[in-house]
C-alpha cells in the first residue's frame, strides 16, 4: 500500500487545482489522518493511505473533484483512491458548527481545501475508534477541555440518534462514550 505524506498530499492538491475547470470556486473539507498531518496536529513525518473528503460546498462539486482526482492519480502515480469521499459514511459524526472551527489548508486554483479543526477531529476519532484513530488520539494529546467537548457532543448525538431508531449510530456513540470515559 502506498503511503501519502504531507508533501505528496499537497502536490496532489496543486495538480488537482491546476486541472479543475469550473466557473466557481470549490471548497472541500478533509478529515482523518490527512487533516491531522496538514494542520500540524499529527507529526509531519506521519503518513496516511488516503485523503478523506467529507463535505463539498455543492453536491456536483464532489463529482467534479473526484473525476479530476482520478486524472491526478495517474499523472503523479498516486494510489487510485488517494482522494476519496468514503468519509461520507461518517458525515453524521462531524460536530455541529464545524465550519467555525475548520482550518484552511490552501487555495489551489479554484480548489479551496479546509481541514476539520482539532476538536472536531478528536470527536470523530473517538466515534470511529479504530486502532489507528486511537493511535492518533494518543498523538493529539487529548486534554480535559477536549474531553469536555467530546462528552458534550456525544450527549448531543445520543439525543439525535436514539438506539430504537438508529441502532448502528447509537452503538458507535455508546462505544465512543466508553472509550472517552476510559481515556
Amino acid at each position: 500500500m502506498s503511503m501519502l505524506d504531507k508533501n505528496t498530499i499537497l502536490s496532489g492538491f496543486v495538480a488537482l487545482g491546476q486541472r479543475l475547470k469550473l466557473s466557481r470556486h470549490v471548497e472541500i473539507l478533509i478529515v482523518g489522518g490527512a487533516a491531522g498531518v496538514l494542520t500540524g496536529l499529527l507529526p509531519a513525518q506521519w503518513t496516511t493511505a488516503d485523503v478523506d473528503t467529507l463535505d463539498c460546498q455543492l453536491p456536483q462539486d464532489r463529482e467534479a473533484v473526484l473525476a479530476v482526482a482520478e486524472v491526478v492519480c495517474r499523472d503523479l502515480s498516486l494510489p487510485a483512491d488517494w482522494l476519496n469521499d468514503w468519509g461520507g459514511l461518517y458525515a453524521w459524526t462531524l460536530p455541529d458548527d464545524w465550519m467555525s472551527r475548520r482550518v484552511p489548508i490552501g487555495e489551489f486554483g479554484q480548489l479551496h481545501v479546509y481541514a476539520a479543526g482539532r476538536s472536531d477531529l478528536i470527536a470523530m476519532k473517538f466515534i470511529a475508534h479504530r486502532e489507528r484513530d486511537l493511535e492518533h488520539l494518543q498523538l493529539l494529546n487529548v486534554t480535559e477541555d477536549d474531553k469536555t467537548f467530546v462528552r458534550s457532543y456525544l450527549d448531543h448525538l445520543k439525543e439525535r440518534y436514539p438506539a430504537g431508531r438508529f441502532p448502528d449510530h447509537a452503538g458507535k456513540v455508546a462505544m465512543a462514550t466508553q472509550y472517552l470515559e476510559n481515556w
